[in-house]
């Protein structure tokens, strides 16, 4: 309960700078953050909360304890890093596509996709932090996740400050991204502190042979999306074709670069 409230407070913090800003600063920072929210909330409902579960119930066991924190870890990485490159390539038409219509105009779209793809780090470590988060509360440590939290606010605050002024409600997303990255970071030296540099290394080699395939689905998108000539379709004729070539670019990328990882995370879904 507490956590969320640190939540609300940065939250009510970027509300506060951009007002003042521009007039539709705060539509921007909030259509583009609500796209962000999409992935984390479906990703949270669902396979983190499978992960909950078990890390609760392998706290006696340090050795499963540890390998469903790393699974924890390999199904954020496997599964957020892919929809961050994809929002970075298509994000222009997905916002286009939701937004786009009566006083919400073109211009509106590329102020707001310019927030969407600074507020892009939070998909992947705002994910993985959530992992990190709950195997302390697993370990029945909420305080030390509570703590690390409430600095976020402070950070967040001093950010904005300094940052606002010079380059506008822009620097909000920025700053947001820079407290998303300081959780994660955190926490990570504490978790791994816990858990042994053995497994941080383990989750190195993992993270780096997800973004190979990655790389490779945004490159593909972005070439397909050129070749075609795809910024001039309407955004869900865009949609439409771009998202299951980067859908099926990345699933042949995963399997050859990191198959363990690709038939542990198909059969997670399957589960869930």
């Amino acid at each position: 309960l507490l956590n969320s409230v640190v939540g609300q407070i940065n939250l009510f913090v970027n509300r506060y700078f951009a007002s003042g800003t521009e007039e539709a600063a705060v539509t921007y920072l909030n259509n583009a953050s609500l796209i962000t929210s999409i992935p984390n909330a479906i990703y949270a409902t669902t396979l983190a909360a499978i992960i909950f579960t078990l890390m609760s119930e392998q706290t006696d066991n340090v050795a499963k304890f540890r390998e469903t924190v790393f699974r924890g870890m390999e199904v954020s990485v496997v599964t957020l890093v892919p929809i961050a490159v994809g929002l970075l390539v298509v994000g222009d038409a997905a916002v286009a596509f939701i937004y786009e219509r009566g006083k919400f105009t073109p211009d509106d779209t590329a102020n707001t996709y310019l927030v969407l793809l600074l507020y892009l780090p939070i998909i992947i470590f705002q994910g993985m932090q959530l992992i990190l988060s709950k195997s302390r509360y697993a370990r029945g440590k909420t305080a030390v996740v509570f703590r690390i939290s409430v600095t976020t606010i402070a950070i967040n605050i001093v950010m904005n400050w300094l940052l606002v002024d010079k380059y506008g409600y822009p620097a909000l997303a920025v700053s947001a991204s820079i407290v998303s990255v300081y959780y994660f970071t955190v926490s990570m030296i504490v978790v791994y502190n816990d858990l042994g540099m053995d497994e941080f290394k383990k989750f190195v080699r993992m993270a780096s042979r997800v973004v190979l395939p990655a790389t490779i689905m945004g490159l593909s998108v972005w070439g397909a999306k050129q070749l075609f000539g795809a910024t001039e379709w309407l955004p869900i004729i865009q949609l439409a074709v771009l998202v299951p070539i980067g859908v099926i670019v990345y699933a042949i990328g995963l399997r050859i670069f990191y198959r363990d990882g690709f038939n542990r995370f198909v059969g997670l879904v399957r589960r869930s």
